[in-house]
């Protein structure tokens, strides 16, 4: 099982900037001291969480770094840029410009999930055609130069704004539009689950998305939404999620997706941690058959 764990950038290139990442570092001393922790429960992918095109070349770098001395491999969270007029995909994209040579041996793309584009205001179906515009010079870019990248368009969850991602029907049109076969979707199930608690979403996503599955986000729900802990039984709502993706064969990544600073006064972040590690490691281990009333 491909088990992957999300962390930000700041963290393990050892310069956090949240409380919660802070608390963490303070307590293992390295991001290193961590990433063994967690390979040692089962974890071998790492996220670097909020990649945007402007950061900082040399901290995406520090913490791809990181990460694969500790022999595991990434996934990466990217931000869509305003720039796409580049002639190489790295000039459009430079914050992970020498990535390269830090990945020669990874045994498949990375993968770097999106969002759509956004907004207060507007119109959805304009932000698609920016979102298709720009994956899609994206993915040529990559094809041009041959590079090591597949892009999974995630579904968001509802929060009262123009997000032309927050419905399975949304996301479809943009890979759809794409049309590409690095293209796919990010399945973030603690999204999902949320929106169709808020009656926005079926109880499961139709075939043709769930076909289009190329990674996952996963995380509880607590008081303050989405991200927190993986605790059975009350994500239990992800057993007929995972059960579904093993019934169609799927070979991604399970990555788990917590944000450290809505629970960590609560509840320490690698014991949060830990403890969705096993649970996710328990359910991935179900009968499909188990659970699968859970939602």
């Amino acid at each position: 099982m491909n088990i992957g764990f999300s962390l930000t950038t700041e963290f393990l290139a050892g310069t956090p900037i949240k409380t919660g990442d802070k608390a963490l570092l303070d307590k293992y001393q390295s991001p290193e001291s961590f990433l063994e922790t967690l390979k040692e429960r089962g974890v071998h992918y790492i996220e670097l969480r909020n990649v945007k095109p402007g950061m900082d070349n040399k901290l995406v770098l520090d913490a791809v770094k990181t990460v694969r001395s500790a022999g595991m491999d990434i996934t990466i969270h990217g931000v869509l840029g305003e720039n796409d007029t580049g002639k190489s995909f790295f000039e459009i994209f430079p914050s992970i410009a020498g990535i390269l040579e830090l990945i020669p041996d990874h045994p498949d793309r990375v993968i770097i999930t999106v969002h759509t584009y956004s907004d207060k205001t507007g119109h959805s179906d304009e932000l698609s055609e920016r979102t298709i515009k720009t994956v899609s010079r994206w993915v040529e870019l990559m094809d041009k130069g041959d590079l090591p990248f597949n892009v999974a368009v995630e579904i968001n969850r509802s929060k009262g704004i123009v997000d032309p991602s927050v419905s399975c029907e949304g996301v479809m049109r943009i890979v759809e539009g794409i049309n590409h076969g690095r293209v796919g979707v990010c399945w973030d199930m603690g999204h999902y689950y949320t929106n169709f608690k808020n009656g926005v979403a079926e109880k499961m996503p139709g075939e043709d998305f769930i076909k289009k599955v190329i990674h996952t986000h996963i995380h509880g729900i607590g008081e303050q939404g989405t991200h927190y802990p993986v605790i059975l039984p009350e994500a239990g709502f992800l057993i007929p999620y995972i059960n579904k993706l093993k019934s169609r064969e799927y070979k991604g990544v399970y990555n788990l997706e917590l944000t450290f600073d809505k629970f960590f006064m609560d509840t320490p972040a690698d014991a949060a941690a830990l403890k969705s590690i096993d649970q996710l490691k328990f359910i991935l281990s179900m009968e499909e058959s188990e659970g699968t009333e859970s939602v």
